[in-house]
């Protein structure tokens, strides 16, 4: 082979390594033990602070959380969802999330190294996956920038991540991606790893806990951290380790929380049981919707692309009186393990995200359920599911009147 040729093909061969990286990211694996075994003869707990007592993982005394995921020293705000998925609110509200889609999860600022007037502002993301029928973590976005006064002089700096994840059988598969400036939503267009951001006194990167099989990012001039572990499909419920993501933010490190109506996170002042009651709905109910009004980006890796679809159930305001109703007839189809098992086959949402819509929708306008589009799989899956008020109402009125017909 003549060396101009040669030379080609192997530039060609980097030109090709980089596309790939840079639509994949940079893979880190990890295959920690944790801690000692401990609940149900399999469940191991942290290593670190947490211990085994009475087969039960417990935090110790200065700390809050679950032994068997996280422990959060006292002083800190924390939330965590945990799969499949629950989540935990920084409130201390807890209830079932079903949304195989992209939701916003926490939007602060904070005092950058306690000085009062510089700052960081932080916006937080996270992302479900589809798996026979159930909802878990895959992985979060997190945008921060960074403004700082010192001598009288101002300065900025950003970095944002991507973080995805996926184990099997203890092996556990991390792909991150970045960019240099504040992007919420993205593009992250650097694939190498660790992209990282230097503070002088610190050094901000992702990072990887090789014991207990976290990703995470700690930035301590800023008061915050981030954990995610990923979901072992092979193991299913009997993977040893809990999987989910977990958001802390020290308490006195807080300047405020953002949210409102296209970023709805629950934090001290706004509480998803006074979200519920305002809604007229159960809190599960309420989660639902407030991901749904929050409207964010839906750029998930391997996502439905009916994502935003569901978007269309909130848009219209003089509509809302219907929707405890059209919620409570309706949420069975997004619950269910059993029936998105059954009628969602691709494991994506794209045919059970439509279908959602469309019931709500048809109470949005009519007030009373639509069976125009119910068809023989949506009755056929529906007798799966565990007979709930919610199933019953849908079965009275569609699948009987359509067996009749």
């Amino acid at each position: 082979m003549r060396v101009g040729t040669f030379s080609f093909f192997l530039t060609a061969l980097v030109l090709l390594w980089i596309h790939i990286k840079q639509a994949t990211g940079f893979e880190r694996i990890t295959t920690g033990l944790a801690g000692v075994v401990c609940e149900e003869g399999f469940r191991k707990c942290s290593k670190g602070p947490a211990t085994c007592i009475n087969e039960k993982c417990q935090c110790p005394e200065g700390y809050n959380g679950k032994g068997n995921f996280i422990c959060f020293p006292k002083g800190y705000y924390h939330l965590s969802i945990l799969s499949d998925p629950y989540y935990h609110t920084l409130t201390g509200d807890a209830a079932h999330m079903y949304f195989p889609c992209r939701y916003p999860v926490a939007h602060f600022i904070t005092y950058y190294q306690s000085k009062v007037d510089s700052t960081c502002h932080v916006q937080i993301h996270a992302f479900n996956k589809l798996v026979r029928g159930k909802y878990y973590i895959h992985g979060f976005d997190v945008a921060l920038s960074i403004t700082d006064y010192t001598h009288g002089k101002r300065s900025t700096s950003a970095i944002s991540y991507r973080k995805t994840g996926s184990a099997c059988n203890g092996r556990y598969t991390y792909i991150g991606k970045g960019s240099l400036g504040y992007r919420p939503d993205g593009p992250w267009d650097k694939f190498y790893e660790p992209l990282s951001l230097d503070l002088r006194h610190e050094i901000v990167r992702l990072r990887h806990d090789p014991v207990n099989n976290f990703a995470y990012l700690e930035v301590k001039s800023c008061g915050f951290r981030i954990d995610f572990r990923a979901y072992d499909r092979c193991s299913g419920v009997q993977q040893s380790q809990v999987p989910g993501l977990a958001v802390s933010v020290k308490e006195n490190a807080v300047k405020s929380w953002l949210t409102g109506d296209h970023f709805v996170t629950f934090v001290p002042g706004f509480s998803l049981k006074a979200y519920a009651k305002q809604a007229r709905m159960p809190p599960e109910h309420a989660l639902l919707l407030s991901v749904l009004e929050s409207t964010v980006d839906q750029n998930q890796p391997d996502g439905s692309q009916q994502c935003k679809a569901l978007y269309d159930i909130t848009k219209k305001k003089n509509h809302r009186q219907n929707l405890p109703a059209a919620f409570e007839a309706c949420f069975f189809m997004m619950s269910s393990p059993l029936f998105v098992h059954c009628y969602d086959d691709d494991h994506h949402g794209n045919r059970l995200l439509p279908l959602f819509s469309r019931c709500v929708r048809s109470f949005r306008n009519k007030n009373r359920l639509n069976c125009e589009d119910s068809d023989q799989n949506i009755c056929r899956c529906a007798q799966l599911v565990n007979r709930t008020s919610s199933y019953h109402e849908y079965n009275r009125i569609c699948c009987r009147s359509a067996r009749k017909s």
